[in-house]
C-alpha cells in the first residue's frame, strides 16, 4: 500500500475468510495472501480457517483454501 502501514486491516481480512458468503471469503483470502507474511501471529488463525475449508463439501471453498495455501504457507 505504497509504503503505508496497513496492519489494522490484517485482522479484518482474516475475519472475511470466515464468512459463509463465498465471494467475501475469496476477497478475504486474497487480502490475506497480500498482507500476511510468514512471521505474523495471525497465520495461526489462517491455518485453522484453511483446515476447516479444506474439509468442506463445497468444492469452491476447497479451491479457495488451496489457492491461498500456496501463497501464504511454505
Amino acid at each position: 500500500m505504497l509504503g503505508h502501514d496497513a496492519s489494522f486491516s490484517h485482522i479484518h481480512a482474516v475475519n472475511l475468510t470466515q464468512s459463509k458468503n463465498l465471494l467475501v471469503k475469496k476477497i478475504g483470502y486474497l487480502a490475506c495472501s497480500l498482507f500476511i507474511d510468514n512471521n505474523s501471529e495471525l497465520l495461526i488463525l489462517m491455518i485453522c480457517t484453511i483446515q476447516r475449508d479444506l474439509q468442506s463439501k463445497n468444492h469452491l471453498e476447497v479451491l479457495a483454501a488451496l489457492t491461498v495455501l500456496t501463497k501464504v504457507c511454505n
